[in-house]
């Protein structure tokens, strides 16, 4: 989960809001819908333990073409484009000390990078994993801690710029970031079928480390607000240094921006290592794309890998951040709430699947406030919109397709 959006987003958040304190909800509310999907989809993969995430779970709960739908919407929306997102962002910040060479060839670079790692297998990669991310959270934490001691806690309370309300669709639209920030709550469902005990460990995974990530992305951006005006901050892509450079002088500001580089190239990898595996999945229900799958159920998906990181790289040479950022998030909120109400469908499995009380709530609040998002994120970005649903209708013609030797059989 931490990587991209927490070191990007909250320039464009204060650009479109104008609002400190609205700033702080927006946080507020994303993990809100985090914990409380994350909290179903904890549920979810008990139920249904297997590799491939909304693949595998809409496949099952609903029919396979939905499954394949929401498959081909993870490797493009869920895996694709927020990997093209995060290289992106590394490119930028890594920009402040390789001013001269392209961003784009920068990106590209750390694609290629992380690919080659992940061909060695789940083993190593799993190792890099850990200890990137122990940097990314000891990295959060000092940075809180020095913020908190040195920046201006009086600025989070300003009066806003702009005349934004919460109930608003602008703020509601501005929620898309932020979502993304948090995307990655649902990253273990998509190899529940590699995880030991996973009726334990899945629920304890996804809602304690949700959890864990909102406490310290509402911290981090207390002390983001904290550090200078909003005019300084509006717009900024890379928020981390600028917010270190007002705080604590330009070579803590440089030395930060080399760890912020570190977590984005983290995310990156975790983005590519679990992406691959669900076109892997995909691949064991159509003999037209027995290509992807892997010799052997310890063997990396190599193919698959490879695919994964060509599409990012081209959508690093072809898209905006901005518009990558949008069509992310529609894509991804469609998926998440059909997923969502899924859990009202778990009954059909089995009775020792039925969900809880809480689980039931915590899965119509979350699909409440994503429908919220879906709407005005849409009627603010028609185009993004369209792009998603031509990516589902193509998705759907693509599993006619693949599939219609089989049926013919």
């Amino acid at each position: 989960m931490i990587g991209t959006g927490i070191y990007t987003t909250t320039g464009l958040l204060i650009r479109d809001l104008g609002s400190a304190r609205l700033v702080l909800l927006a946080w507020v509310l994303g993990g809100l819908v985090a914990c409380c999907g994350a909290l179903a989809y904890g549920r979810l993969a008990t139920a249904l333990p297997f590799n491939g995430g909304e693949y595998q779970l809409l496949g099952r709960l609903y029919h396979p073409t939905v499954g394949f739908v929401a498959g081909w919407v993870s490797i493009v929306a869920g895996f694709s484009a927020p990997l093209a997102a995060s290289a992106v962002a590394f490119a930028t910040y890594s920009g402040r000390y390789f001013p001269q060479v392209p961003r784009e060839l920068l990106a590209v670079g750390l694609i290629g990078v992380m690919t080659a790692v992940h061909l060695r297998g789940a083993s190593f990669s799993g190792k890099l994993q850990v200890g990137a991310t122990a940097l990314q959270i000891a990295l959060m934490t000092v940075l809180v801690i020095c913020g908190l001691v040195v920046g201006h806690i009086g600025r989070t309370f300003a009066p806003p710029h702009l005349g934004t309300r919460w109930y608003s669709l602008q703020f509601a639209h501005a929620l898309v970031y932020v979502t993304f920030a948090y995307s990655g709550w649902n990253a273990a469902v998509y190899v529940a079928g590699e995880i030991r005990n996973p009726e334990r460990t899945l629920p304890r995974a996804l809602v304690g480390a949700t959890a864990l990530v909102t406490l310290l992305y509402v911290l981090v951006n207390v002390v983001y607000l904290a550090s200078a005006p909003l005019g300084e901050l509006s717009g900024a892509l890379d928020i981390g240094a600028v917010a270190a450079r007002h705080l604590f002088g330009q070579k803590a500001a440089l030395a930060l921006t080399f760890l912020v580089c570190v977590g984005l190239a983290s995310c990156v990898s975790a983005l590519t290592f679990s992406g691959a595996r669900v076109l892997s999945a995909m691949s064991l229900d159509s003999a037209r794309l027995r290509i992807f799958t892997p010799k052997s159920a310890a063997a990396p998906p190599i193919r698959s890998t490879l695919v994964l990181s060509g599409l990012a790289s081209v959508l690093v040479l072809t898209s905006s951040f901005e518009a990558l950022l949008t069509y992310v998030g529609i894509m991804l909120s469609l998926s998440t709430l059909i997923a969502l109400l899924g859990i009202f469908r778990l009954r059909a499995l089995s009775d020792q699947h039925v969900p809880s009380v809480s689980t039931r709530v915590a899965a119509l609040l979350a699909a409440f406030l994503v429908v919220w998002i879906i709407v005005a994120t849409s009627l603010a970005a028609p185009a993004s919109a369209l792009l998603t649903l031509a990516t589902m209708i193509l998705a759907w013609q693509a599993h006619r397709w693949l599939h219609a030797g089989q049926r013919s059989k």
